[in-house]
């Protein structure tokens, strides 16, 4: 919680830094020059002493439990395409997740030198933008260009198979995250326009609710708190804004604790809500998702 990896966008350099002392920051060592304007992603491993770097053609691994000299561990050549990248760990650092373009790979990490190629994730029409693991390791998500997010079963990384895709959005899918007990996963896409899905059943989510930002930036990050009532949206201006209004980013906080009593009683809610409660009709036309429930019995 106290180091960050950076690379800088114009001259190609790649630090760790604690963020501590963010003035002195710690030089990598990398065996190759990044291009500039290579899209390129970074994951630590749950225990902090490993790095991944994802970077067009490239995969490679640092060691980096002693923070002021990070040893290079490993780099794989020709393993990465051509676009911006993705990257993250299994919660039980076993498995590595990288992508560029539409296609994904999971890595073994069984032996952080020598990574092995497990299987790939293929089915997104565009460019992968956004990747997480579920809490429990067993499901990932992604989000693409393509404006929807896919949940895949990794429970097997060297015969994953797709189990759901959320097309919910009609933009790319820019971010997204899991809950921290995994019952809940946020997309955002490139208009300001998050979604939240019931994935207590990976294989059949249930979306919940669709929340528009202020103005029509692009999610850049999401964050559940581990309060389990906040969810925190970084945005900043997206690609078809001109390059000023670029520098324009923010953080909003939203709270959800409300949908949490919904979720647990809906029919309780609805009776609530309309002092009379829904109908077949009612219930079809607005929850959808559920199968119907009588409502104010009492």
């Amino acid at each position: 919680g106290r180091t960050a990896a950076a690379v800088g966008r114009f001259d190609g350099l790649v630090t760790l830094t604690d963020v501590t002392r963010p003035q002195q920051p710690v030089a990598l060592p990398v065996p190759f020059a990044v291009g500039s304007g290579t899209g390129t992603a970074f994951a630590f491993s749950p225990d902090g002493r490993t790095l991944a770097f994802a970077t067009w053609p490239h995969l490679v691994l640092w060691d980096v439990t002693d923070r002021t000299r990070p040893a290079l561990l490993a780099t794989l050549n020709n393993v990465v395409p051509w676009g911006g990248s993705v990257a993250a760990f299994s919660p039980d650092g076993h498995t590595l997740v990288t992508g560029a373009d539409r296609i994904l790979t999971l890595w073994d990490m069984t032996n952080r030198s020598a990574p092995a190629k497990l299987g790939t994730l293929a089915g997104h029409t565009d460019r992968v933008e956004s990747l997480a693991f579920s809490p429990d390791g067993r499901t990932v998500a992604t989000g693409s260009r393509d404006a929807t997010a896919m949940l895949w079963n990794v429970s097997e990384p060297a015969r994953p198979r797709r189990i759901a895709s959320l097309a919910d959005h009609d933009h790319a899918v820019t971010a997204l995250a899991f809950s921290p007990d995994g019952r809940t996963l946020a997309t955002g896409d490139n208009e300001y326009e998050l979604v939240l899905w019931d994935t207590t059943n990976p294989a059949a989510p249930i979306r919940l609710i669709s929340m528009r930002g202020p103005g029509d930036d692009a999610v850049r990050g999401i964050l559940f708190k581990r309060d389990g009532r906040t969810l925190a949206v970084t945005v900043n201006a997206n690609e078809r804004n001109n390059t000023a209004d670029m520098n324009r980013a923010s953080v909003t906080l939203w709270s959800y604790a409300k949908l949490h009593g919904i979720l647990a009683d809906p029919a309780e809610y609805a009776c609530t809500a309309t002092g009379r409660g829904l109908d077949a009709e009612e219930w079809a036309r607005y929850i959808p998702e559920l199968p119907y429930r009588r409502t104010c019995t009492r």
